[in-house]
């Protein structure tokens, strides 16, 4: 042994430095190694010799490639996989945790609630996989990872690499089960060829089955013993051996254990909805309407929190950070109650009387109601009427046009809305208790009755004669639209979304008066709040807020405490609220009630070939549940890159594809969360911008061929990065957002260049030539239009005064969307041709859109939602 080990040291130098052995299995032998490249820790599993003589190494690469695109919060990533001198291998991230079977010999059965949150994360991770056409065929407590009180799958379609290389569902011809005796389904242990999906379900019904009992389901006096009751035998029922656990909870795992297949459920994803609501102590399905939801608003004590926050997180809650507060806290009772069923809501606000609802779709069509109602939903707007917010009387709504930033009124029930103020750009807006306007850009918020004795161009509070300008801490702007800015209710404080340079932003506080103010959160780890309302707490001693932590996929309602006299942060910043998965909440003026716009929410690729005029199909590229973004043709239409991400513990990838054949490259990246992927004229190097820890946007550039990054400089995140003709330079908008920023790679000083008549800039091309750029940008009118200009800055012409997303500038023409269309302009504003029409382009979101103008092709990011409201009662905030 000691000299084999000698030889797989000498087979892996230069790549993986071998420390120590960690363990061996019945396939493989686990060894923590050190990653040479890329600085970490990783374990390397090997498989035994002759299990390797038997597979051959094409046939075990070629199975396994497909497990490694699994990109899952609770699915363990394969790094690497390779052979080296007769030594089959698989890297993965080195978990510093216990394995469930650890756990299960230290303690035997475990509690239920755990047990039932455990096996939740479980089935998530096998709902993706099998969603991925991918099976795990070997579910046990040895290949769950317990980490950050949370369950990690590992060896995801290992098992089946190895069935397949050897074409046997059972045992190897080197006399190796794939599978353990005691999980496998009866089809596995009687050899059945046509395994599928539903034996993951079944080992799932015996890990439960485990975790509740302390014991299998079969046990016997040889593996031989134990597949033959796998096959013949039927289960004790689980309340036999802990009779605390209730009917409905043993029913669940008792279906996952039935023989035959089609009795079983059918798939992952059918179970979620059931292992959602168990949520008491004796792990029963509880009723939705008894959900235990949240904690005290008013008059909470401090210490009170803490405790609550901290057993939230041990029932696994990702943090990337830590919190703190002191104390404890006994947690509410609420009734939840869903509202809407369509799936794609957005926005939601609750009027002053706790009982009106305006709730918002994909689409901004409006709609009222009152909570307490089945039915008379009455629809106010069509299109466009985004983030209301309700005037304080209950009469009328205020909302945002997004396209021209234009604030309407809208009364409640009947007539037209009404413009309050036409705007260059996003503005934060809501009401204070007298009716009043608070609106807040420029660097300022505006409190008072007439937004329009305002020159937003150019505020002066030296000029306001009808209300007050309060002026925003120095190098901070408001981010974003929409109603979050918030008056505190005794009228000394205002509150509001800013950011200085990146999409992780900050919350602020300014006085009224004028007399300062502080900022109360900054840099959070993937701090996003773009859903959510600054909702004050009734002393003015708290804000409540939307923010993100360890996953861009999972938000939570936090509480930042204020100390009332000052305006500044008391040291607690707590997370009080993450059922329904929250996109955007808004709490009712008493606090009883809260609602909550919930759901999944991620992002896909889709794509088409375009036809002129004609309207064409865009098709799905990728699947799966992780956020899918920015997706960039090479120049020939042949390869096609993207970024993807998703949370903990954060699993962040470029992805090179070759359109022909649909091969895929994966390179995996070590920091932040990548966007805006812009491949090189030669196609071998990628720049990106990296939503980092520190809350900035880094952008990078990455070596395709030796996968290794280079930070160059900083951006402003989801906006474009152009490259020069020459591959030498790149040109990319800087977090100001009003220049460009021109960048040599070759060494050169970075130089900034602006452009008069340019307030905002959006989107960035460089010409063929190199000489010149197309803007997408914002001037003085207020809606995004394209601008010609030279690479060197100066003065700008407008072409066109309106359009989508800028997309690129080829030998015919400047690129872009508009709508459903991707349309062709020349530099000076000629004729415009159609280059692609599809109904898919009107739904591409972030990211953007991208064109092959050799092939046709165009591909963009689509939001895959279901997200809906609910409300929340008998409780208080």
């Amino acid at each position: 042994m000691p000299e084999r080990l000698e030889q797989l040291k000498a087979a892996l130098a230069g790549r993986y430095t071998i420390e120590k052995e960690l363990g061996q299995g019945g396939m493989a032998t686990v060894y923590l190694a050190q990653d040479v490249r890329h600085h970490r820790e990783v374990a390397i599993k090997v498989l035994r010799p002759d299990l390797a003589a038997a597979l051959g190494p094409e046939r075990f690469l070629r199975e396994i490639r497909i497990a490694a695109n699994l990109n899952h919060p609770h699915i363990l990533a394969l790094f690497d996989s390779g052979e080296a001198d007769g030594f089959l291998y698989y890297v993965m991230p080195y978990i510093k945790g216990q394995t469930l079977r650890d756990r299960i010999d230290k303690e035997g059965e475990l509690p239920v609630p755990e047990t039932v949150r455990i096996i939740r994360e479980v089935v998530d991770a096998l709902a993706f996989a099998h969603s991925e056409g991918v099976v795990h065929r070997d579910i046990k407590p040895d290949n769950v990872m317990l980490t950050g009180g949370h369950a990690v799958v590992a060896d995801f379609g290992i098992a089946k690499a190895v069935s397949e290389s050897t074409g046997r569902g059972n045992v190897t011809t080197a006399g190796v089960a794939l599978g353990t005796p005691a999980y496998m389904a009866p089809e596995q242990a009687a050899a059945d060829p046509q395994i599928d999906h539903r034996a993951d379900i079944y080992a799932i019904g015996t890990l439960a089955y485990e975790l509740l009992t302390g014991r299998t389901p079969f046990t016997g006096s040889s593996p031989q013993a134990i597949l033959a009751a796998q096959v013949t035998e039927q289960p004790e029922p689980v309340t036999k051996y802990r009779d605390q656990v209730s009917g409905e909870l043993e029913a669940v795992v008792m279906k996952c254990l039935a023989k035959k297949p089609a009795d079983r459920w059918q798939t992952a994803g059918e179970m979620l909805p059931y292992l959602d609501t168990m949520t008491t102590s004796s792990g029963g399905i509880t009723p939705t309407q008894t959900l235990a939801m949240g904690l005290r608003r008013t008059g909470v004590n401090r210490a009170v929190v803490a405790v609550a926050v901290i057993a939230i997180a041990v029932l696994g809650i990702v943090l990337a950070r830590s919190f703190s507060s002191t104390g404890s806290n006994t947690t509410l009772q609420g009734e939840r109650r869903q509202l809407t069923f369509s799936g794609d809501i957005r926005q939601v606000a609750i009027g002053p009387d706790g009982q009106s609802l305006a709730y918002v779709n994909s689409a901004g069509a409006l709609f009222v109601r009152d909570v307490g109602a089945d039915g008379g939903v009455l629809q106010r707007a069509e299109s466009g009427a985004f983030w209301p917010t309700w005037h304080p009387d209950g009469s009328s709504l205020m909302y945002q046009d997004e396209t021209t930033f234009t604030l309407y009124r809208l009364p409640k029930l009947s007539g037209e809305a009404t413009k309050v103020l036409s705007l260059p750009f996003r503005v934060l807006y809501s009401y204070a208790p007298d009716g009043t306007y608070l609106i807040a850009g420029g660097g300022y918020v505006y409190w008072g009755p007439d937004p329009n004795s305002i020159d937003w161009a150019a505020p002066d509070p030296e000029s306001v004669t009808a209300g007050r300008l309060v002026p925003l801490p120095d190098g901070v702007r408001t981010w974003g639209g929409g109603d979050r800015v918030s008056l505190s209710p005794d009228g000394r404080w205002i509150a509001f979304l800013g950011m200085r340079e990146a999409l992780g932003g900050l919350i602020g506080v300014v006085a009224t008066d004028g007399s300062g103010g502080s900022i109360v959160v900054e840099d959070k780890a993937l701090f996003i709040s773009g859903g959510g309302r600054l909702d004050w707490s009734s002393e003015s001693d708290a804000i409540y807020y939307l923010a993100s932590l360890g996953s861009a996929t999972s938000q939570s309602i936090w509480r930042v405490g204020i100390d009332p006299e000052s305006g500044r942060p008391d040291g607690t910043d707590v997370m009080v609220f993450d059922e329904a998965q929250p996109r955007q909440f808004d709490v009712a003026p008493g606090g009883d009630a809260l609602a909550v716009v919930g759901g999944n929410a991620w992002y896909n690729v889709f794509s088409g070939t375009g036809d002129g005029d004609r309207t064409v199909r865009m098709d799905k590229v990728t699947t799966g549940t992780m956020w899918t973004l920015s997706p960039h043709y090479s120049a020939d239409g042949e390869t096609l890159i993207y970024s993807r991400f998703v949370g903990f513990p954060l699993q962040s990838s470029i992805h090179v594809r070759t359109v022909a054949t649909s091969d895929e490259r994966v390179i995996r990246l070590q920091e932040g969360l990548p966007c805006c992927v812009t491949l090189s004229p030669a196609g071998d190097r990628v720049a990106y911008y990296s939503l980092e820890e520190d809350g900035r946007s880094h952008l990078r550039v990455l070596d395709v061929a030796s996968e290794e990054t280079t930070p160059v400089g900083a951006g402003y995140w989801l906006s474009s990065i152009a490259w020069t003709p020459d591959g030498r330079s790149l040109v990319f908008i800087p977090p100001d957002q009003r220049t460009l920023t021109h960048l040599d790679l070759t060494g050169s000083p970075q130089r900034s260049v602006s452009f008069e008549g340019i307030s905002s800039i959006d989107g960035v091309v460089v010409s063929p030539d190199g000489q010149h750029v197309a803007l997408a940008a914002y001037g003085s009118g207020g809606a995004l239009g394209l601008w010609i200009g030279s690479i060197e800055g100066g003065v700008a012409s407008l072409v066109r005064p309106d359009i989508g997303y800028l997309l690129g500038w080829t030998e015919n023409g400047i690129l872009f969307r508009d709508g459903d269309s991707i349309l062709s302009t020349t530099p000076g504003g000629g004729p415009e041709t159609v280059f692609a029409k599809s109904a898919g382009l009107a739904q591409c979101s972030i990211g953007g859109v991208t064109a092959a103008p050799a092939t046709g092709d165009f591909a963009c990011a689509v939001l895959e939602s279901s997200t809906d409201v609910w409300y929340v009662t008998g409780l208080e905030f």
